[in-house]
This record gives C-alpha cells, sequence and structure tokens, in this order.
C-alpha cells in the first residue's frame, strides 16, 4: 500500500532527524493528510524539536 510505505518513510525521517529508533515516532493525525501530526515517545515538544537534523 503506498499509504504505509509513505508513513513509513516519514517516520523512519523523524526518527533519524531526532536521534531516536523508529519505535518511537507515531503518527497521531492526518495519515491520509500532506500535513501530520506526530509523537516522539519519551521527549517535549521542544526537546524534539532541538533534536531536529534536517
Amino acid at each position: 500500500m503506498i499509504a504505509a510505505t509513505a508513513e513509513g518513510v516519514v517516520i523512519e525521517v523523524l526518527a533519524k532527524a531526532r536521534g531516536v529508533p523508529k519505535r518511537a515516532v507515531t503518527i497521531v493525525a492526518g495519515g491520509r493528510s500532506r500535513a501530520k501530526r506526530v509523537a516522539v515517545a519519551g521527549m517535549t515538544k521542544a526537546a524534539a524539536e532541538a533534536r531536529t537534523t534536517i
């Protein structure tokens, strides 16, 4: 499925950018939308933004 593959890529890129394992990243909302809301387990929003290296 294309949607599952696209979501997997989003999770992979965000996990790498934040230096966390892929299992720590979850798409919370927007699974079928261009705009997505994600959660990174064990991190606050500020900490996740600070660790982004993209």
